[in-house]
């Protein structure tokens, strides 16, 4: 931006003009590795079926791990930055339940155990700095996650090889959610790789139940659903500097 004055000085015409230049931080690309520790949890809502008062489904926090990679794409100024990312997550949860299933035959349902689902996660994450090329940034977006698997360890009832059975389909293969949490630039030693210490929450929207109501014809003998919620602690460092 160019600024021009006139005016006199000691009666003589004075002109002067100003330049103001913006700095701007170039565009760039980052491919990191991310790694760290997770809790989870389901979180409830409504109504499910239970043989008694003390069988309603409960769940306790678990810890778990997560792997994953990004691309960050820096924006001009160096106030906004996307991050791409695709990662494994090991996510565990302790459930107990009880419930019993009448169609065409009865069948009773137990869960006392801890869940360990293996996770696919795909996230577009922007990240905001409140000032130029800042240590301390937010994150807050959208993430995919695909069931890979599911297990229980603990008592799984009834037995038998009818996959129906099974803990692998006690849930629904997709979630929908968001992320929301912070990083703070942050390097261990004298090289500079690009480290970032980050504390996320993922916040589940997509109803996972597949087994806690089943066999519930109608909202009034079962409406519940289930979702994630997890917290997870990471450490991410940029490839090309290593």
């Amino acid at each position: 931006m160019q600024v021009t004055t006139e005016g006199k000085r000691n009666g003589r015409d004075v002109k002067q003009e100003y330049v103001f230049e913006r700095e701007f931080t170039p565009g760039s690309v980052e491919f990191r590795l991310r790694g760290g520790l997770n809790a989870s949890s389901f979180r409830k809502t409504g109504y499910f079926p239970k043989d008694s008062p003390e069988d309603e489904p409960t769940f306790a926090w678990r810890p778990g791990w997560e792997l994953g990679a990004q691309a960050a794409f820096h924006g001009r100024g160096g106030f906004v930055t996307i991050n791409c990312e695709v990662g494994l997550t090991n996510k565990f949860v302790h459930a107990k339940s009880a419930f019993t299933v009448i169609d065409d035959t009865i069948t009773s349902y137990k869960r006392d155990g801890t869940y360990s689902t293996m996770w696919l996660h795909v996230a577009a994450v922007p990240e905001i700095s409140f000032k130029r090329d800042g240590r301390f940034t937010v994150v807050v977006g959208p993430y995919l996650g695909v069931l890979i698997g599911s297990r229980m360890k603990g008592t799984l009832e009834p037995a038998g090889e009818n996959k129906l059975f099974k803990a692998n389909n006690d849930f629904k293969k997709t979630d929908i959610g968001l992320i929301a949490g912070f990083q703070y630039k942050l390097n261990f030693g004298k090289k500079d790789i690009g480290g970032k210490l980050g504390l996320r929450t993922q916040i589940g929207l997509s109803d996972l139940d597949n087994l806690y109501t089943r066999g519930s014809s109608s909202a009034a003998l079962g409406n519940g659903r289930i979702s994630l919620l997890s917290a997870s602690l990471h450490y991410s460092f940029d490839l090309l500097k290593l």
